[in-house]
């Protein structure tokens, strides 16, 4: 096994070796190493039986020994243990109802509970002062909902270890984009958020061009006003360099890039409803299955990453479309937003 440096060693100690009821560390670096290959080869006695489990467990130590390869944060840490979660990062769809939005925060602190990250698309709920029949108020807007969600991360430490981590993107034609891109230019909100602007090619264009850019009101589809083009961009790369964010995330790139996806035009609203729900049943048996509204249960239609729903996991990830939990469970689409669907009650 290679020396570790001092640096090492306090990083592992710090988030990864187990420990007993006292809190005292109850393993070491090798230790660790054999407990993860161990857990992760015992895939490989289902097509080589024990034999080829026993061998794939060597090379996988040896290769983590050496610091040739090693997993990721969740595998380290829950590998060969009761929690037995592998994945970091998780995509959960925020729909525009109450109801479900409170779901989406129940599923987060689930998830980072075990060790995962967490993304949401915002870009469906209606922006802040829109009508909401259902009370006869307005409502809250996307920014109220996501500072709910950042202030649970808050108090909700990673499987013990860590803080948790999120990733909120908001569509580049949300009427409050403007609102969005200087969310955290105060230094201080969302401090457990990632920011990102789901932009298009459209937009981009219009950027380029010293356009007028429409902002639709997603629960209508309808056009609410403009938005000038060339000062928003300008206003989102000026909060990138004083803050690190939003990031953009090229929406209509990335579906063009989409192993599943259909050419077939579509606004891109669709969320990927992708490993969360099938993990989460196998970690809380007592949670009923939980899918968007219109998903089939057999998760049988497949939609391009539209709306900007991406990794959760905290980091910059470049790509939509290799999150470990890509492979976790079949993929399940939700409808875009609906015109008149006044009932929705996110305010």
């Amino acid at each position: 096994m290679i020396t570790l440096t001092a640096a090492a060693r306090r990083v592992l100690e710090a988030r990864y070796l187990r420990r007993n009821a006292a809190g005292e560390i109850a393993e070491t670096p090798a230790a660790l190493f054999r407990r993860v290959a161990r857990a992760v080869a015992r895939a490989e006695v289902r097509y080589g039986g024990e034999q080829a489990a026993a061998a794939w467990a060597e090379r996988f130590e040896e290769a983590m020994a050496a610091l040739e390869f090693l997993p990721n944060s969740p595998t380290l840490m829950n590998a060969g243990t009761r929690v037995g979660q592998l994945s970091a990062c998780f995509v959960l769809p925020v729909e525009d109802r109450m109801r479900d939005i409170f779901e989406a925060l129940k599923l987060m602190a689930l998830v980072q509970q075990t060790g995962g990250g967490t993304g949401f698309a915002f870009s469906r709920l209606r922006p802040a002062g829109d009508w909401v029949a259902s009370t006869g108020g307005r409502a809250a807007g996307p920014l109220a909902f996501m500072r709910i969600f950042d202030c649970a991360t808050e108090h909700i430490r990673q499987g013990g270890r860590r803080r948790g981590a999120n990733m909120g993107v908001l569509r580049v034609d949300h009427p409050d984009v403007a609102a969005f891109v200087d969310a955290k230019r105060d230094r201080v909100s969302f401090a457990n958020f990632n920011l990102s602007v789901g932009v298009t090619d459209a937009f981009v264009k219009a950027a380029a061009a010293g356009e007028p850019w429409p902002l639709v009101n997603p629960r209508t589809g309808r056009p609410t006003g403009r938005a000038d083009a060339p000062a928003l961009w300008e206003r989102i790369a000026l909060a990138a360099w004083e803050t690190g964010d939003p990031g953009l995330i090229f929406l209509d790139a990335v579906n063009r890039a989409h192993p599943l996806a259909r050419p077939r035009p579509h606004r891109g609203h669709q969320s990927l409803w992708r490993g969360a729900a099938f993990a989460l049943r196998i970690l809380h048996p007592g949670l009923g299955e939980s899918r968007p509204p219109g998903a089939r249960p057999d998760g049988g239609r497949r939609r391009r990453l539209g709306d900007g729903s991406r990794n959760g996991c905290g980091s910059a990830c470049a790509s939509s479309t290799t999150c470990s939990t890509w492979a976790a469970g079949p993929i399940a689409a939700s409808p875009g937003p609906r015109a008149g669907r006044a009932r929705s009650a996110s305010g």
